[in-house]
């Protein structure tokens, strides 16, 4: 954990390289930082781009919002507790919304007036039945499907490293590739 892969327009990584942007200094893994190039735009394009990350309140989320908010992006983070993420209300052009991401509704709701959707969620412990098929696959499913409800072309996917749902060696890296499998069978959203 810790680190994934991203699935993107060449199956793991949109081609465009960031380091205009300052993306490689956050230390996140090469292909993640690759995938940030789908934000590689003129400034008047940045201002009315508006990213939204689901999961986005982590480690991985916060760097990645607050680098994208330094280049001009606008940035919607989804939280199931806004109140214990209230550090990120100090970012400038980011809008942390309390959602409940498993309800399609909410979820599509929250996605009507943004052009790429980051899916960052992951957990590491399973503290209800079933919790890693619900937040590894079963909500990728429903975020494949509100992108394609509501117009999204864009989907950016952190897996794991070693996630693969036939030998994965653990019930984390097995959800973790079914997850990934969806998010590269959406090749509209590629």
């Amino acid at each position: 954990a810790g680190t994934g892969r991203v699935a993107g327009a060449t199956g793991w990584a949109l081609p465009t390289p960031t380091r205009r942007m300052g993306i490689a200094c956050l230390g996140l893994p090469t292909r993640i930082r690759i995938a940030f190039g789908v934000f590689q735009q003129g400034p008047r394009e940045r201002a009315r781009a508006r990213s939204c990350r689901i999961g986005g309140s982590g480690w991985v989320g916060r760097h990645m919002a607050a680098r994208l908010i330094k280049a001009g992006y606008a940035v919607r983070v989804l939280t199931r507790r806004r109140e214990a993420h209230r550090e990120l209300l100090v970012l400038p052009n980011l809008q942390l919304i309390e959602c409940n991401v498993y309800d399609p509704n909410a979820l599509s709701a929250q996605l009507r007036d943004v052009g790429v959707v980051i899916n960052l969620v992951g957990i590491l412990n399973e503290h209800r039945r079933r919790g890693f098929q619900r937040a590894h696959v079963t909500l990728i499913q429903h975020i494949v499907d509100a992108c394609r409800a509501t117009g999204i072309k864009r989907l950016l996917h952190m897996s794991a490293l070693k996630a693969d749902a036939q030998n994965g060696p653990s019930q984390y890296l097995r959800t973790k590739g079914e997850g990934e499998a969806i998010a590269l069978a959406a090749t509209d959203l590629h």
